[in-house]
């Protein structure tokens, strides 16, 4: 009976130290996926910051595309001005025409004005129908007369007149 007592102990002693071991294992298993989750965390970190500066050079980007975008337009505008014809002036409303964003907004506005007017004309209109008023006629210039000959004059200018105004 000993022989039967001393197996059941050695075989419980064999699997206490199996249990054993298997527990160091599972332990340094959870420690090297404490390892690998920092190292994932650190990782995702670096992720981050790496969207983090793309989205800010992005925006950088966009920001010297817009710049570039209104030099070439000044640049045009420029040179438009440096080539032309000395007689052409420039109004002082035209530089304004390469501000997109007032430009919008006063777009919205004339268009909101002038559907005001052609609502306020739509009804004038209207009224005006509604009180049987004959429009006013606009004075319209009499035909010449029959009797009156047509002649045509050709004249001929010096080369010297021709030279003063550039008509060579």
């Amino acid at each position: 009976m000993n022989d039967v007592a001393a197996n059941p102990a050695d075989e419980l002693k064999a699997l206490q130290e199996q249990l054993a071991l298997q527990q160091q294992f599972l332990l340094e298993k959870e420690a090297q996926l404490k390892d690998k989750d920092a190292l994932l965390s650190d990782k995702d970190t670096l992720l981050n910051e790496h969207a983090t500066q793309l989205e800010h050079k992005q925006l950088l980007l966009d920001e010297s595309n817009e710049h570039i975008a209104w030099l070439e337009e000044t640049v045009a505008l420029l040179q438009s001005k440096r080539f032309r014809h000395s007689s052409e002036k420039l109004d002082a409303l035209q530089g304004q025409l390469f501000d997109e964003s007032e430009m919008d907004a006063s777009i919205n506005e004339i268009k909101t004005r002038l559907d005001k007017e052609r609502e306020a004309k739509h009804t004038s209109d209207k009224q005006a129908l509604a009180a049987n008023r004959k429009p006013e006629e606009r004075p319209r210039r009499k035909p010449l007369p029959d009797h009156l000959r047509r002649m045509d004059i050709d004249v001929d200018v010096s080369s010297d007149d021709k030279h003063a105004t550039g008509d060579e």
